[in-house]
Parts: C-alpha cells; sequence; structure tokens
C-alpha cells in the first residue's frame, strides 16, 4: 500500500512539474488543422455577445479577416491591440468551443481567469482575440488561453503583456507613437 501511495505522489508532481515547464510553451492539438498566434490592431467590432464568465460580461464580435501585425508573443499593454491565435479545427466545425484565458490580476476584484464560449470552424480561420479596451485590462505579465471543445483541450496559446515602452515599434505600427513622446 505505501509503494502504491508513493507512486501516485511521485506521479502528481511529475505532472505538475511538467504543466510548469510547459506554462509557457504552445500546445496545439491534433484536433487543430492550422494555427498561428501574434497581435494585430484591434479589428472591426460590430458586435457583441454576452459572456458572464469575463469581467465585461460581454466578447465582440469583429468583420473582416484578421491578419496578424507581428507573430511576437510579447504584447504592448496599451490600449487597440489585440492578441490571441487563429484556428482552423480538423475535420468538422466545434461550437461551444471554451476559452479560457488566464492572466495576472485584473479590475477591482483581481479576476485572474476568465471564460466563455466560441465557435471554431473547420474551413475557416476562427479569431481568438483578446482585445486591450479599457485601462483596467493593461496588465503586464503572463496571459495563456486554453481554448477546449467537450472538455478535450485543443490549443494554449501563450503571450507576454509588457510595458509599450518595452515594444514601441510594435505599438507604433498600430499607430500609438504618441505614447512614447
Amino acid at each position: 500500500m505505501m509503494r502504491t501511495r508513493f507512486a501516485f505522489n511521485v506521479t502528481v508532481l511529475m505532472l505538475a512539474t511538467s504543466t510548469v515547464a510547459q506554462s509557457t510553451q504552445d500546445i496545439v492539438t491534433r484536433e487543430v488543422a492550422r494555427f498561428s498566434a501574434g497581435v494585430v490592431c484591434t479589428p472591426l467590432i460590430v458586435g457583441q455577445n454576452e459572456a458572464p464568465g469575463t469581467i465585461s460580461g460581454f466578447t465582440n464580435t469583429i468583420e473582416g479577416l484578421v491578419e496578424f501585425t507581428s507573430t511576437s508573443r510579447r504584447v504592448p499593454a496599451v490600449i487597440g491591440i489585440s492578441f490571441g491565435a487563429l484556428v482552423t479545427a480538423k475535420s468538422f466545425d466545434r461550437s461551444n468551443v471554451t476559452v479560457t484565458l488566464t492572466h495576472p490580476p485584473m479590475g477591482d476584484a483581481g479576476v485572474e481567469v476568465e471564460t466563455y464560449a466560441t465557435y471554431i470552424s473547420a474551413t475557416n480561420d476562427s479569431p481568438v482575440l483578446f482585445s486591450l479596451e479599457y485601462d483596467y485590462e493593461l496588465v503586464t505579465g503572463p496571459w495563456r488561453f486554453d481554448v477546449s471543445h467537450q472538455g478535450q483541450l485543443l490549443y494554449t496559446a501563450n503571450f507576454e503583456v509588457v510595458e509599450p515602452q518595452d515594444l514601441p515599434e510594435l505599438a507604433n505600427i498600430c499607430g500609438y507613437a504618441e505614447l512614447f513622446s
């Protein structure tokens, strides 16, 4: 009995160590046909969907194609920048996809995890982005998207939000050069 318990504890420790080691690496499963990640100037917002698991209570609906301005995983903390992934599902469309976004403490309540539902197409790139729209969202540190369907991980994408002066060239691409003068 003691050997079994010891073996279990070692397995748990190894899994915990493995999770920490992978925390800055992307994971893309076989259920994803195409994956790219990066930073983009916030696309045109044409609507909103209810998202009670988020601080704002909604997610944005965007119009048009998303093309990353940069494939950097470092994101300047300025309003008007979006970051995340473009994903195409393998074989069939996925509805009720769960996005779990983990980030440094944000807002008055110090929220660190937000969740919402989305859709991933099997024929077109589906954007899963976070747009920096409010001052309380400008928190620096690691941000992670864990995206799953019916409890199965599809992918994990990692970013680091940094002070704007650490990436002036990227902020300048989106028209925020005045922040650095």
